[in-house]
């Protein structure tokens, strides 16, 4: 009873928040294998590969279960390593725990919430507010997170414990600079990694700075060994594992050098200063000011409150700077809290992309090393929201107490009130309900019905995907395709062969998207795959018909045998020799085309019909060392904008369907996120059409040398207009760019050519 009595105030705090978390989040409690947040995108992905790693993986740390034949690290492949290995290791000792891996997530995202605020409480106390102060404002700040909207997909990053725990270690590490505090500030940097590896980078950046600050302020060499003691513990030593394990044991060579969006998600002072979960915010995009819509990355408001202070913390800065004294009273710890506060700031304007957003400074991303992995800099606000509101509510209390103004003794309370309305509409904003998968109740799986499943390799799932290489962003959206096939996955224990992880090889990606494009060559993957055995097709009827997906896999539509037909997915078996089967099929389809007497001669093709103008160009008479066909190409060191063609078709009908096709070598890192820019000029010299895109969007055939045929649909307004087709890639001016075969015709024309040595096809050839 004396402990119970001493600790109150914790035990009071600790039966306030659960209840307050099971009042708002008490659906997640729910134990069940079939029922999940999020189904169909990145939410079911993250449990999947967790349930997937932890049942069928043959070591803790390589993840087997998509990118096949290739597999990934468990990092990267956000396998949430600290729970998925967790449950394989406990499952040797107490049966298989797999099965619960939802359940297992669901409760380690609430128990998170409960220790964000309970570190939240314990940083007040060493403020010495008083307990009832205390546990208000840790349960306000707690609800009011940036993190807990990630508990709608994004499961690793929805533990916002990391920052309060980091910020209470690092302020008793400055009370009492012991051993003991260095060890626990480095099982954070060590452990919160492996539930999502941004952390690793965010710790890392709060305590380096930290102490580079308080260095600075304490300039004294003498005091150097010590710093470099503890700074070693905590942060060189996480790292040194983290750079055997990950790095130096990494099992995917040539991953992309410059992943996707280092400065599309960085953080925007919108989403820092606004947040229209507040009907405050909402009224005033409706009537005063049109905030428009920011990234989900962009966001991390820091509420009224925070601003507030924010904004007074600045000032007082100013204030110092010219010799004035201070507009606040001191705090518990005052100390501690401006070195704090000032690596936050400097963090904060990271996270606003400073200094590469500035005109002509985006070029020093290329040298900012592994840092610029982490694409997603918009994460690193959150540690401001942090440090300003416990700053924020610490000094409020320290300028209001024993005040005998009564306004002024009130203001806590108002204080509280604005930061639980703004916590309350937070977290109500977002709907984390179960939704049902069918396929994962009993009676309805994959595994009951009477398939050998034994008999296949892999899973190839169409409509495909292929996300994380930095290089193609293959689409899955409302296709069943992703979630089923990592439902049949997790309960076969085969791979997939497609890829929805993090930072995969571009060439592994290259290999996947030919297995399932068009038939053209023989898939190069083929030959990585360890054995012969078929793949298992998983189809899902339901969206073929869409425009993303519509022209890309009518050669699997009557593919394989099929085993299992209901609803809206059929499985069929898929062996290794159809593949080449179809080139051959496809083959003798063009040479029975080239047969039909209705062809007519057009300039050294046969067309399906005449009087129709089209353009080839085969640059054969131009000079390049990689041509993809004939003796010459288009080669060229990447300035800021190429040309590759201007001209004008002459003759033909206006708003007539057309397609332009080239070949492109990509096989190397960001080819593919090169720009292609289709213009079309009037006779005036105006711009009356504009198609500009990534190439990977366009890619529709893939060579085995590297090459791929890229395809621009368009509209033709009037075919005495201008066209112009440029390329230009930011991130490789002066690299070497190579393409070839340019063909412009009209969408519903067929060209052909029979050379001695090949058949010709609307830009594609095929040996005899």
């Amino acid at each position: 009873m004396t402990f119970l009595y001493r600790h109150r105030g914790l035990f009071t705090f600790a039966i306030i928040l659960l209840g307050l978390i099971y009042l708002r989040y008490g659906a997640l409690l729910e134990c069940s294998t079939y029922k999940v947040i999020e189904p169909y995108g990145d939410g079911f992905k993250a449990y999947s590969v967790i349930q997937y790693h932890a049942k069928h993986d043959s070591t803790y740390s390589f993840f087997e279960g998509m990118n096949y034949p290739y597999g990934d690290h468990v990092i990267p492949a956000a396998t949430q390593p600290l729970i998925s290995n967790s449950i394989k290791f406990l499952s040797k000792f107490t049966g298989d725990l797999s099965d619960h891996t939802i359940s297992i997530v669901n409760y380690s995202m609430l128990f998170s919430i409960f220790l964000t605020g309970l570190f939240l409480f314990l940083i007040f106390k060493q403020q010495k507010l008083p307990g009832w102060y205390a546990i208000a404002g840790a349960v306000g700040i707690c609800f009011l997170a940036p993190q807990m909207h990630r508990m709608i997909a994004h499961y690793g990053l929805t533990h916002p414990e990391v920052i309060p725990a980091l910020i209470y270690f690092l302020l008793r590490f400055s009370q009492s600079p012991s051993i003991k505090w260095s060890v626990a500030i480095s099982l954070i940097v060590l452990l919160y990694p492996l539930l999502h590896f941004y952390y690793f980078p965010i710790a890392i950046f709060l305590i380096s700075f930290y102490f580079l600050i308080s260095f600075i302020r304490e300039w004294n060499w003498q005091r150097f060994p010590h710093y470099a003691l503890h700074y070693g513990i905590q942060v060189i030593l996480p790292l040194a594992f983290f750079v055997y394990w990950l790095i130096l044991n990494d099992p995917i060579a040539e991953r992309s050098s410059k992943p996707w969006g280092f400065l599309v998600y960085s953080a925007k002072i919108q989403g820092i200063i606004t947040s229209m979960t507040q009907p405050h915010f909402q009224l005033i995009d409706k009537y005063l000011i049109d905030f428009g819509n920011i990234d989900f990355e962009s966001k991390s408001y820091l509420g009224l409150i925070g601003i507030f202070f924010l904004v007074l913390f600045l000032i007082q800065w100013g204030r110092r700077w010219i010799g004035k004294a201070d507009l606040l009273p001191a705090i518990e710890n005052k100390w501690f809290f401006d070195r704090l506060l000032l690596s936050a700031v400097i963090i904060f304007l990271f996270a606003l992309g400073l200094p590469f957003i500035l005109p002509g400074m985006e070029f020093l991303i290329d040298y900012t090393g592994p840092i610029k992995q982490f694409r997603g800099i918009g994460r690193f606000a959150w540690i401001l929201f942090y440090v300003v509101n416990i700053m924020a509510f610490s000094y409020l209390f320290e300028w209001c107490k024993n005040n005998q103004n009564w306004l002024r003794r009130s203001l806590p309370f108002a204080a509280l009130f604005v930061l639980f309305f703004e916590a309350y509409h937070f977290t109500w904003a977002q709907n984390y309900g179960m939704e049902e998968i069918q396929e994962m109740k009993e009676g309805q799986k994959y595994t009951d019905s009477n398939i050998d499943f034994s008999k296949y390799q892999a899973i190839l799932p169409i409509p495909y995907y292929n996300i994380g290489s930095g290089n193609f962003w293959w689409p899955y959206d409302y296709s069943l395709s992703m979630q089923q096939s990592q439902v049949l996955a997790l309960q076969t224990g085969l791979p997939v062969t497609a890829a929805m992880l993090t930072r995969t090889a571009p060439m592994h990606a290259i290999k996947q998207l030919q297995l399932v494009l068009e038939p053209y060559r023989r898939p190069l993957i083929l030959d990585d795959f360890p054995n012969d055995k078929s793949l298992l097709m998983l189809w899902d009827h339901t969206h073929l018909d869409r425009a993303e997906y519509r022209d890309y896999y009518p050669h699997f539509k009557n593919a394989g045998t099929t085993l299992y037909d209901e609803g809206s997915i059929r499985l069929a078996d898929l062996s290794l020799e159809s593949f080449e089967q179809r080139i051959e099929e496809r083959i003798d389809s063009i040479k029975a085309e080239m047969n039909q007497d209705s062809l007519v001669s057009l300039n050294g093709f046969l067309g399906s019909r005449d009087s129709i103008k089209y353009i080839y160009l085969s640059f054969d008479e131009k000079k390049s060392d990689k041509p993809y066909l004939g003796d010459g190409g288009i080669s060229f060191n990447m300035p800021k904008v190429q040309e590759l063609y201007s001209g004008s078709l002459g003759e033909g009908f206006q708003n007539q369907n057309y397609e332009l096709s080239i070949w492109m070598y990509i096989q190397r890192d960001l080819n593919t996120r090169s720009m292609i820019s289709l213009k079309e000029f009037n006779e005036e010299g105006n711009v009356v059409q504009d198609i500009n895109t990534m190439i990977w969007r366009t890619v529709r055939v893939i060579d085995d040398t590297g090459w791929a045929m890229l395809q621009i649909p368009f509209q033709l307004q009037n075919t005495a207009h201008q066209l112009k087709l440029t390329v230009e890639n930011k991130n490789l001016r002066g690299k070497d760019f190579y393409f070839d075969e340019l063909l412009i015709k009209p969408a519903d024309l067929n060209l052909y050519k029979n050379s001695n040595i090949y058949i010709w096809k609307n830009n594609r050839w095929f040996p005899k």
